[in-house]
């Protein structure tokens, strides 16, 4: 379970995984009892995770108690208990967005200041795979065939004082016609552009993590590529 919240990044995986990362960590723990929460940085790996250590480092996030770290890798026996304790303290909101090709480009939007891609919230009764297609279209009006599934990224935030988790379902798409591609200006989308990978690596240096962590994805299922 891959979970960002704001620059933050929880990486929940079970111990039996081992291939988790691509960059060592800055430090490795094994309890976060007596830990000075400021003196994590960058990269640190926790093992035997609990929930009362999940507890814990959303609280410092929260709280801005760790500003130096960007990853904490969280090793833990019980996965599947703990993925769904995490769940249970947040209200969860399924989302869909798809990463869009023509050819070598990329389609990237621009909204509030950050690059990003196109994605919504899912409607009443529909699938992940139709909403995909849908905000595509509505946010930038471009038509596009759905390939198949990428990734999925957790990502939370507060509204009106309650915890959202939000669930993201990501797609790869083929571009089919964007001959009337055009931003969606009503949902704060100021420009929409086709780029290379290269391009896209110098633009999503001002994106979010999860967008960050979406084409990090791509780009190791497609290393041949790059």
């Amino acid at each position: 379970m891959k979970l960002y919240i704001n620059d933050k990044y929880i990486h929940l995986f079970p111990e039996t995984e081992t291939e988790y990362t691509d960059h060592p960590p800055n430090l490795v723990l094994e309890s976060l009892k007596r830990v000075d929460p400021s003196s994590l940085v960058g990269i640190v790996e926790l093992k035997h995770t609990n929930s009362e250590d999940i507890a814990q480092i959303l609280n410092w996030i929260e709280f801005k108690k760790i500003p130096n770290l960007s990853t904490i890798l969280c090793q833990t026996p019980d996965y599947d208990e703990l993925k769904k304790h995490i769940k249970s303290q947040f209200r969860i909101v399924k989302a869909a967005g798809g990463l869009v090709r023509k050819r070598d480009k990329f389609l990237l939007i621009f909204r509030l200041g950050r690059w990003d891609l196109p994605k919504g919230k899912l409607e009443k009764g529909e699938k992940s795979r139709d909403a995909a297609v849908r905000e595509v279209f509505e946010e930038c009006s471009v038509e596009a065939e759905l390939l198949d599934k990428l990734c999925t990224t957790w990502h939370t935030y507060i509204q009106e004082g309650k915890r959202i988790l939000k669930k993201t379902t990501w797609y790869n798409m083929n571009c089919i016609d964007d001959s009337t591609m055009e931003p969606q200006y009503v949902e704060n989308i100021e420009d929409i552009r086709w780029m290379t990978y290269e391009q896209t690596q110098h633009a999503l240096k001002n994106s979010y993590r999860s967008i960050q962590g979406v084409m990090e994805v791509w780009s190791q299922q497609n290393e041949e590529v790059n």
